[in-house]
């Protein structure tokens, strides 16, 4: 008997020695030919590193071989393939990420950053949101001299949305105060218009023909996204007193998903095998009037906007003259093409509009409204 153990452990031990012996041998034959093969970049973002700089000082406080590491590390040709290899093994045997990803059950993908929001954990406090919401009435009154209704726009939450599918170690129960329940609490006393979507999009859930987020993305896919954009639309015709299109479908295609945000998650655990997205709903939508009214809207907002570019609904609704300004930071349009915010002239970009939109997500609330509450001094 324990000469079989001892030989089943040496048989172990030696396939362990040749799958290490030749991965080793293969990872240096890439060093010194790195172009016989191109393993696929990683997905997200790193900084920049650079190759350090030998110097006797360096050298002596260890700064250089510190530094050195991290450089060879980085510039090894099968890094990408090194760190799949170890993804893949977290996430097919215990089902985990090592990144922002959160594996969740029933084949579902949450970014992380959205669950702290939906449990309350960064929670500003009512102090905040009471001066915020004074910041932003002082706005709303600006814009009403003028003619311009403001509408703040809360997008939903994929973790509020279906929180059982979470992963068992994070609780399921959505905090008592967040962000949003304060917001929410605070502009209502100055009835700021707000439109809810993450409430909506929760209460009205056994509604849904069809699910509104993909099981690989963290933002809604195009049939959420559509319901979204409708219920945006409503209250903008109801705020302007104009009669606008209507976003309409009677029928629709279950296909395999084309959006790039689909898929945001998956690609960013940077696995060999990554889960399989769902088929997705592609509503129809039916013809527009060209002789309906089509306001100018500039939408200050997050990522949550981008995929009424990808169906161009936007370009039916609205006019051509609208802007987009992503976080408040850069300007998107017709007009401008892509150019910094801080170069337009603010003043002249508000005054000629007939409806402004703030757009946020519940996991940026905490930002909200991204710079745009200090306009006031650039108007007046």
């Amino acid at each position: 008997m324990k000469v079989f153990r001892f030989l089943q452990n040496l048989r172990i031990g030696k396939i362990g020695f040749v799958v290490c012996f030749f991965l080793f041998f293969f990872v240096g034959i890439h060093f010194v030919f790195p172009n016989v093969i191109s393993p696929n970049k990683l997905s997200g973002v790193e900084d920049p590193i650079r190759e350090p700089e030998l110097t006797i000082s360096k050298w002596f406080n260890c700064e250089f071989q510190s530094s050195f590491t991290d450089w060879f590390n980085r510039m090894l040709p099968d890094r990408p393939n090194l760190i799949r290899l170890k993804n893949q093994f977290l996430f097919s045997v215990f089902n985990q990420s090592t990144t922002y990803v959160l594996v969740g059950k029933n084949n579902q993908l949450f970014a992380y950053n959205y669950f702290p929001s939906f449990r309350g954990f960064d929670c500003l406090g009512k102090e905040h949101w009471d001066e915020m919401a004074q910041k932003v009435g002082a706005i709303r009154d600006t814009l009403d001299t003028m003619g311009i209704p403001l509408l703040v726009v809360i997008a939903p939450n994929k973790v509020r949305f279906m929180p059982e599918n979470l992963p068992d170690h994070l609780k399921r129960i959505p905090g008592k105060t967040t962000n949003e329940s304060l917001m929410k609490e605070s502009f209502s006393k100055l009835d700021i218009p707000i439109l809810d979507l993450n409430s909506i999009f929760v209460s009205n859930k056994e509604s849904f023909e069809y699910a509104p987020f993909p099981n690989t993305g963290a933002h809604w896919n195009i049939y959420g996204s559509l319901i979204g954009f409708d219920s945006i639309q409503s209250r903008i015709q109801d705020l302007l007193g104009e009669k606008l299109n209507r976003i309409r479908w009677k029928t629709g295609v279950v296909l395999d998903s084309v959006i790039e945000t689909d898929t945001e998650l998956s690609e960013g655990l940077n696995l060999f095998f990554p889960p399989a997205t769902e088929k997705q709903f592609f509503p129809k939508t039916q013809d527009f009037d060209p002789s309906s009214f089509k306001p100018n809207v500039l939408i200050i907002g997050d990522s949550f906007y981008w995929i009424f570019n990808s169906t161009k609904v936007n370009y039916k609704i609205f006019s051509s003259k609208f802007s987009f300004w992503y976080y408040n930071s850069t300007c998107y349009d017709l007009n401008h093409g892509q150019i910094p915010v801080s170069t337009l002239d603010v003043w002249d970009e508000i005054r000629n509009r007939d409806a402004i939109i703030l757009l946020a997500t519940e996991s940026n609330l905490s930002d909200f409204p991204f710079g745009f509450e200090e306009i006031l001094g650039k108007i007046n």
